[in-house]
């Protein structure tokens, strides 16, 4: 993420400090900076919110202007990263294939047991009813 920054002056002479500050979503500091305007870069590896605070300690108040660009990849970049991010799933999604396809089979057998369970108890029962009856 790139962008740029700049207080408003308006004639008003400096009273005070001021300050910017960038700060990822685990709440430590990618940029600052006491300047009046400048540019930053920061990288941004990971998605989340991305606090952006300026600071006034003087007494009067001033605006800011307050531009960000985000640079977009190019395509033939997006298919690398696509394709390396592919190179990795490829083992994990092989890995939970064969979870998935272990949870089936208890799943099943699972089923089989419960079935031969209900035929061996109808037997059970019905010796029963006949050992009553003689």
């Amino acid at each position: 993420m790139t962008g740029s920054f700049k207080y408003d002056t308006s004639g008003k002479t400096n009273d005070g400090e001021i300050m910017m500050n960038i700060f990822d979503d685990n709440k430590s500091s990618k940029f600052q900076s006491k300047k009046e305007s400048e540019s930053f870069a920061v990288d941004v590896k990971t998605g989340g919110l991305y606090d952006i605070c300026f600071w006034n300690n003087g007494h009067n108040t001033r605006s800011v202007t307050l531009q960000i660009k985000h640079k977009i990849k190019d395509s033939v970049q997006k298919k690398k990263d696509v394709n390396i991010e592919k190179e990795k799933l490829d083992p994990l999604q092989r890995q939970m294939q064969g979870i998935y396809d272990a949870a089936k089979h208890l799943n099943s057998d699972l089923h089989h047991l419960k079935r031969r369970e209900w035929e061996m108890r109808d037997v059970n029962e019905t010796t029963n009813a006949r050992v009553v009856q003689w």
